[in-house]
Formats: C-alpha cells, structure tokens, sequence
C-alpha cells in the first residue's frame, strides 16, 4: 500500500511525473501526508468489507531508490477478506500487535489521519 501524497513527494524529488503503478501496490490511499502511512503500523484497516493490518515499509531495489528515500508504501495483510472498490473508505478500526521499529516512523511529515479515501484498488 502506497498513498498519493508520497507519490506526489517522489515526483518532486527527481522532478518528473511517477505512475502509481510503478510500485505495484494493490492499494493507493488519497491522502495529504507524504508517508504517514508509516505511522500506520499495528492498525486495523477497514477497506470496502475487507480488514486489513499494516505490518512495516516496503524497502524498494536499488534500481528505483532516490537519494532521500530508499523505502517506499508499507506491507499491508489481510486479516478479514472482502471486497475492495475505488472510492471506498480506509479507516482505523482497531490495532494488532504487528508493527516496525519505531524509528521508520514518519513524524517529520505529520503522521496518518485515521480515515483516507481509497484512490486506487488493483
């Protein structure tokens, strides 16, 4: 999982536009905080009818890394199956035990809100 805002930061640090599908997420969150979804380890994630836990960020190949960032989206797994749709809801509905050294943690860009609209679904 990946949001817009992080897109829109990678697009402004090597200066060209960046296709969402270029990471492969199966979800892309519209949201206004470059990588708060960081901050979003060990929460339950309701998305359409599904559940999901975000675990850790994504540590990206060399081939796409940027001198600024060498992760990129976080894991996110399924822990109640369902179904998924553009323009559903993504909110905080509980939290697990799963969760990344804190030090990943995105405070300098101001955490994740705890409801974000679903951009795009694959």
């Amino acid at each position: 999982m990946t949001s817009l805002a992080s897109l829109r930061w990678l697009e402004g640090a090597v200066g060209c536009n960046v296709d969402p599908l270029r990471f492969r997420a199966n979800l892309v969150v519209d949201s206004e905080a470059p990588f708060g979804e960081w901050d979003a380890s060990g929460w339950v994630f309701q998305v359409g009818t599904a559940k999901v836990v975000i675990t850790r960020p994504i540590r990206r190949c060399a081939t796409i890394d940027t001198d600024t960032q060498p992760y990129f989206g976080v894991y996110a797994r399924v822990v109640e199956a369902g179904k998924v749709a553009t323009g559903d809801r993504f909110s905080k509905v509980g939290e697990s035990r799963e969760t990344y050294h804190a030090s990943m943690k995105s405070d300098r860009y101001g955490g994740v809100p705890p409801d974000y609209r679903l951009a795009i679904a694959r």
